[in-house]
C-alpha cells in the first residue's frame, strides 16, 4: 500500500524531480533488508500480537522465509535451482538467492541497476513515471517474489515499463 501511495504522489507532484542512483540502490536493497528484518522479528517474537488496519503483522510468510534462509546455508553461493527453480518464495531476492545463490542475485541486481541507470537522465515525465513504477515494483518484491520471478504475468508489464522509459528518453528501441 505504501509503494502505491508513493507512486500516486509522484504522479501528481507538480515539481520536476530527478531520480538519483541512490534511489535505485535503495529500491534494490529494501526487499533484502525487509527479508532479514521481518524474519528476525518473527524469530525473536517481536510484534506477535500487533494488528495493523485489521491485519496481523505476520502473514504466515515469515515462517517460510526463515525455513528457506536456514536451507540457504548449504548452497549460499550458487543456490539450489533443482529444488527452488525460481519459484515464488514471497520475496523476490529470496527466490533468486534460493535458486541461483549470491552469484545469481549479484548478476540480476547488476543488470537491473545498469539498465535503470541508463534511463536516469531522461527529462520526460512519462519516462520518469515508468522508472518510478519500476522502482516501486522492485520495492514491492519485498512481499511478492512473482515480480522478479513470476514469468509472463510480471515480466511483460516490467518490460513494457522499460520500453516506455526508453521510448520517451529517445533511446532507440
Amino acid at each position: 500500500m505504501v509503494v502505491a501511495i508513493a507512486l500516486v504522489i509522484y504522479s501528481f507532484w507538480p515539481f520536476n524531480i530527478n531520480i538519483e542512483r541512490t534511489w535505485v540502490i535503495i529500491s534494490l536493497i529494501i526487499p533484502i533488508f525487509f527479508l532479514f528484518l521481518y524474519s528476525y522479528l518473527y524469530e525473536n517474537n517481536y510484534f506477535i500480537d500487533l494488528v495493523i488496519m485489521g491485519k496481523e503483522f505476520y502473514s504466515g510468510r515469515e515462517g517460510y522465509f526463515v525455513e528457506v534462509l536456514n536451507d540457504l546455508k548449504n548452497y549460499l553461493f550458487f543456490g539450489n535451482f533443482g529444488m527452488y527453480h525460481l519459484t515464488n518464495t514471497h520475496n523476490g531476492p529470496l527466490s533468486v538467492l534460493a535458486s541461483l545463490g549470491i552469484s545469481g542475485l549479484i548478476f540480476l541486481y547488476s543488470y537491473l541497476y545498469n539498465s535503470i541507470k541508463i534511463l536516469l537522465n531522461s527529462k520526460s515525465k512519462t519516462s520518469k513515471m515508468a522508472i518510478v513504477s519500476i522502482l516501486v515494483l522492485l520495492v514491492q518484491s519485498s512481499s511478492e517474489a512473482a515480480i522478479l520471478v513470476g514469468g509472463a504475468n510480471f515480466t511483460v508489464p516490467i518490460a513494457t515499463l522499460f520500453l516506455v522509459a526508453k521510448a520517451n528518453k529517445g533511446v532507440e528501441l
